[in-house]
């Protein structure tokens, strides 16, 4: 496995996490772990030093824009924020998140498979 070509997912829904981990995986992608919580997810990359983090907003411990910041504090992480919450005041925190990609609930699973790999392939790596 290729860790640099990794993905963590930070989904409070269990199911939808669970979703998108499987849309991600039948892809060939590599998921190195779905967190319900923001602690959670920043463990799991701390641990597995994913390329890419696939946040949604809405999360019981910290918001997904906050949590981006601290993983790009980390290390360099390619961001896909996946939420419910498309209003203007959100979008213009989500955008501070330099190359982020945003995908609106409910998304089609294609849409995120081609973002994650789009993020892939901007860091040099196939996905």
């Amino acid at each position: 496995m290729d860790r640099a070509a990794t993905i963590v997912i930070a989904e409070d829904e269990i199911l939808i996490g669970d979703h998108m981990r499987i849309t991600l995986e039948s892809e060939g992608l590599t998921v190195v772990g779905v967190a319900t919580t923001a602690a959670e997810a920043l463990r799991i990359s701390e641990q597995a030093r994913p390329a890419v983090a696939v946040l949604d907003i809405n999360l019981p411990d910290l918001d997904g824009v906050e949590l981006a910041k601290r993983l790009q504090a980390q290390r360099s992480i390619e961001v896909v924020f996946v939420s419910g919450f498309g209003d203007a005041d959100t979008r213009r925190r989500m955008e501070t998140i330099a190359g982020s990609v945003f995908l609106q609930k409910p998304f089609n699973p294609y849409e995120l498979i081609k973002a994650v790999r789009d993020k892939l392939k901007s860091r040099g790596q196939c996905g």
